[in-house]
């Protein structure tokens, strides 16, 4: 089937149906292919990331949508003290990244399969939680759910990469899902400190989509 054909079927099923098609596409996504994951692993790029995540201190990380833990490795090779995990609906990618991490001897991250929306992990256990290019894939129905599972289990910072749009009142679908997080994180700010959105500079990425909506969401939770 032709490129375009399928990328517009899977976008007006996304619209339809929501997140479960894409849970379905990425956790299915690997289990033929997956050559592509050990590219992505050793790739060197994503320094706009490491960073912002350098201007804080931190002893644990979780990343939310982590797949085979190509940023995770980026940042356990500048923190290797500190202890990273990640969490992935993929469990190819799960299986494949904590294989990679053992021999590269990085043995302070480990990856788990998980939902981003049912995080299993306590109240406040990580320093820093970060996501990067997965809430685009969050509908409507999902994402406050998915924001308030990041802030709990947070107890310092929430790091967003994803599509914002200020202009917003609601979520808006344009091949993937744009949000306007300032709205959003309305509804926990009992549990926030402060809220900061900068936006991504424009030459860190090639998309166009990314370059207009590319922001930093910087959340500090009260302690």
């Amino acid at each position: 089937m032709h490129l375009g054909i399928k990328t517009k079927i899977r976008s007006i099923s996304r619209f339809i149906f929501g997140t479960k098609i894409d849970q379905r596409y990425w956790y299915y996504k690997y289990k033929r292919g997956k050559s592509n994951l050990f590219k992505e692993f050793y790739a060197e790029d994503r320094l706009y990331l490491l960073e912002e995540i350098r201007t804080d201190e931190f002893n644990t990380v979780l990343e939310v949508g982590s797949k085979e833990g190509r940023n995770l490795r980026m940042i356990a090779k500048s923190f290797p003290d500190a202890k990273l995990i990640g969490v992935d609906i993929s469990p190819e990618a799960v299986l494949i990244g904590n294989d990679l991490f053992k021999k590269e001897g990085l043995n302070n991250v480990t990856l788990f399969e998980g939902k981003a929306e049912r995080l299993d992990f306590d109240d406040q256990c990580f320093d820093l939680v970060f996501v990067f290019a997965v809430l685009i894939y969050i509908d409507p129905k999902k994402i406050n759910k998915v924001l308030s599972e990041m802030v709990r289990v947070a107890s310092r910072r929430v790091l967003i990469l994803e599509w914002h749009d200020p202009e917003l009142s609601k979520g808006k679908f344009t091949n993937h899902w744009i949000y306007n997080y300032r709205k959003l994180f309305q509804s926990l700010r009992d549990q926030i400190q402060s809220l900061e959105i900068t936006k991504i500079p424009e030459d860190e990425f090639e998309d166009i989509n990314w370059k207009k909506y590319g922001y930093f969401i910087d959340v500090r939770i009260k302690g």
